[in-house]
């Protein structure tokens, strides 16, 4: 089988990112700003605060060399889908799933039920909100890695038919 592939996010993504996060923390503050309303106030200082949190943890992310996506003679391994190493074995097919301009992999593992049993929570709602916006349960997002998606599922087909699967 072929050698192990790593996809990492690019640097100007994880700058995107914490810029982004620099907005809400300023959306929070000005929220907040001459607000009579107690509750108002206290809406705009916890945005600030998600903001805040949000960009120093990205900060520190920001050194993180560790892949993002990892695909292996074992399985495929991806940090955001908060699952485990996933084997070929447990795999029956992967797609492109087109999703309001950006391209998304969906990954069919044979046993969903488990494979989201195994997720945190906050997991389990992602795959509620992706069932509701009519995406597979298992969807990773590629976009702002060091390559597209389509050159991403390439390689996970690819592993799946050295792995003994058949497109369908």
């Amino acid at each position: 089988m072929a050698d192990r592939v790593e996809y990492h996010p690019k640097f100007v993504t994880r700058i995107a990112q914490i810029a982004f996060s620099q907005l809400i923390t300023g959306f929070g503050i000005w929220f907040r700003q001459d607000r009579a309303n107690s509750v108002a106030r206290i809406v705009g200082f916890l945005i600030a605060l998600i903001g805040v949190g949000l960009g120093v943890r990205l900060l520190v992310r920001l050194r993180d060399r560790s892949p993002r996506i990892v695909l292996d003679d074992v399985g495929l391994y991806d940090r955001m889908l908060g699952t485990p190493l996933i084997p070929w074995k447990d795999i029956t097919a992967a797609k492109i799933v087109p999703f309001y301009g950006s391209a998304f992999i969906g990954i069919l593992p044979i046993d969903e039920a488990e494979r989201i049993s195994q997720f945190s929570p906050i997991r389990r709602l992602g795959v509620f909100s992706n069932s509701v916006f009519g995406l597979p349960a298992l969807c990773m997002n590629p976009n702002g890695l060091n390559a597209p998606a389509a050159d991403v599922c390439r390689e996970i087909w690819k592993r799946l038919e050295d792995a003994g699967h058949r497109r369908q």
